[in-house]
């Protein structure tokens, strides 16, 4: 299942077309990290949000007047809800997000660390309680199955795809991610490092594409290339299957240690 959802510009057409189906969320047409989310309990509240909005600037409607209203499913708060990463269209690992509250369920180790400050790009007032990640290994056979077609019907190879258990047992899947923000302490768990596994997977799919000769503007190695020259080519196609700068470095590390090659430093933080 999937929550009914609308795109819409003008607040008048959505609402004699949403009927009677309060509380709802909007959401930014784009977005991330749970950043200009409101749960909505009526139209007159959507009215006033997006009245406040229209007088303190555009940045809720940004970048392109076009925001999603959709339905809301209440669930369990002490089981939270269900992210799987896939890698090559298969199940990596999956995870249980507690969020005490929160919006921003961002699994990256940036936006909600184990430990200390989050560097989230998108700051937010912190819960009381910080959101929880804790491993999933009895996931439904059924919801990987299910996360399986999207992402072979999205054409996807790296991905992050949520679901939540709604009140009448049904499986509700609200958010197919085409990137992933992988967290190292959810995979320890399942027993291995998920940016080698990412790794091995850009190694493999280089591999597949070997040019008869090196193109350095190509980022593509060819025959004959050394293991550092694939190396760096990996390092400049990374951004394609993870969040760039903060998080590339780990993959950065990754192929240092996983191929042996040595790699100047790389500044933390830079792309």
């Amino acid at each position: 299942a999937h929550p009914r959802s609308m795109a819409f510009n003008d607040v008048d057409t959505v609402l004699a077309r949403w009927g009677d189906r309060w509380p709802a969320l909007i959401k930014p047409e784009k977005g991330g990290s749970g950043a200009r989310m409101y749960l909505i309990q009526s139209p007159a509240e959507l009215r006033r949000l997006l009245g406040r909005a229209e007088q303190a600037g555009p940045d809720l409607w940004f970048p392109d007047n076009l925001l999603l209203l959709q339905e809301y499913f209440p669930v369990d708060p002490s089981r939270g809800i269900v992210r799987m990463e896939f890698l090559g269209g298969k199940l990596l690992y999956a995870m249980r997000v507690i969020s005490h509250g929160a919006f921003n369920l961002c699994p990256s180790e940036v936006c909600n660390p184990e430990t200390g400050e989050s560097l989230c790009a998108v700051p937010e007032a912190a819960p009381a309680v910080p959101v929880e990640f804790l491993p999933y290994p009895e996931v439904p056979a059924s919801a990987v199955e299910t996360g399986e077609r999207l992402m072979d019907g999205g054409g996807l190879d790296v991905g992050g795809i949520e679901y939540i258990e709604a009140e009448d047992g049904r499986l509700v899947f609200y958010d197919i991610n085409a990137n992933s923000n992988l967290r190292a302490p959810i995979a320890r768990a399942f027993g291995f490092d998920p940016f080698e596994r990412v790794v091995d997977f850009c190694w493999h799919k280089l591999a597949g594409k070997v040019p008869l000769r090196y193109d350095s503007g190509s980022h593509v190695p060819g025959k004959g290339t050394s293991n550092v020259q694939i190396v760096r080519a990996l390092c400049s196609t990374i951004g394609g299957y993870a969040r760039v700068r903060t998080d590339s470095l780990r993959f950065i590390e990754a192929l240092a240690s996983r191929y042996d090659c040595h790699l100047d430093p790389v500044r933390r933080g830079g792309p």
